[in-house]
């Protein structure tokens, strides 16, 4: 344990003194710290990411989670406000002026909110439904991380060849098509079959992020690339955590519909009430995604209308 402490050590203090040594000196900046923007920021993030994440053990129509969502809201307006009348604002709000940024962010958060809905069900249906192990469950859950290692590089580097938005375009099909294919199982269905649908959702989700986050970054000026990077790791977040909570809240609703009282847990011996929960959730998951598909491919369809009428 010692020998590997020290070890570990070693590697840290290599790699900080050949960081100072050889990587780009930073320029240094007079700007002062947004304190009030600092402030609003993180009461809006603390309260709507606590309010969302105590929904999944109480109910999101709690009082309680309802003042702290509206109170998360309104700081949030506050904090828009305030950073516009700011000379150095913690989030320059302009870059929400261009539309392609903001609606490919759009696009990234429907696509997070999905992502993270279908993750929350896959165990449920392995593991409850399907009966498999652990184990299993964990070795067919390791397909889309895998595909995505494998096929994120081949796509990203077709997006930059390409046009990126008819890659995103195509992407969000072939997610949407995953959605679907996924609310057509059953607790009787083949892991062969869940093995095929998973990997069809996985690898619409390679086609389609890293054009768009591509896209995302290309649409700013490189002085916001930061700020650009830091308001997409926000977007995932919040599309990870709302894609929970909506993903639980609407499942154990149409778990409850189905079963006639309400219900909290996945029921004991009723798996077509847990199959019929999953299948509407996927097929809402389905319209979300198509949704993102139809407004890129909207753009896609003005930009052609233009070209020929340039011709």
């Amino acid at each position: 344990m010692e020998l590997h402490f020290l070890c570990q050590c070693s590697i840290w203090h290599d790699c900080f003194f050949t960081g100072i040594k050889f990587l780009p000196k930073g320029r240094k900046k007079q700007e002062k710290l947004d304190i009030a923007g600092s402030i609003l920021q993180f009461m809006t993030t603390l309260l709507f990411f606590g309010s969302l994440i105590l929904s999944q053990q109480i109910s999101i129509f709690h009082p309680y989670i309802t003042a702290g969502i509206t109170a998360s809201i309104i700081l949030g307006i506050i904090f828009v406000y305030v950073e516009k009348k700011k000379n150095e604002p913690l989030l320059d709000v302009k870059i929400f002026k261009s539309i392609k940024f903001s609606a490919n962010l759009g696009c990234a958060l429907t696509s997070f909110i999905c992502i993270a809905s279908s993750s929350i069900l896959i165990p449920f249906y392995l593991q409850n439904a399907l009966g498999l192990s652990p184990f299993c469950a964990g070795f067919f859950m390791m397909l889309p991380p895998l595909i995505l290692a494998v096929c994120s590089p081949v796509f990203g580097g077709i997006s930059d060849k390409r046009n990126p938005e008819k890659v995103i375009f195509v992407g969000l099909l072939i997610l949407s098509l995953g959605f679907f294919l996924m609310s057509q199982l059953t607790e009787t269905s083949s892991v062969i079959f869940f093995a095929v649908f998973v990997s069809t959702m996985a690898a619409g989700q390679a086609i389609f992020q890293p054009a768009n986050n591509a896209l995302i970054m290309s649409t700013c000026p490189k002085s916001k690339l930061g700020i650009v990077g830091s308001v997409n790791s926000l977007v995932r977040n919040l599309g990870q955590t709302v894609g929970i909570t909506l993903s639980t809240t609407l499942l154990y609703s149409f778990m409850g519909n189905k079963a006639g009282y309400k219900v909290t847990d996945y029921i004991a011996g009723r798996d077509d009430v847990f199959i019929y929960g999953m299948r509407h959730v996927y097929l809402i998951l389905v319209a979300i995604c198509l949704i993102g598909a139809c407004l890129t491919g909207g753009r896609l369809l003005l930009k052609a209308v233009g070209r020929q009428n340039l011709e």
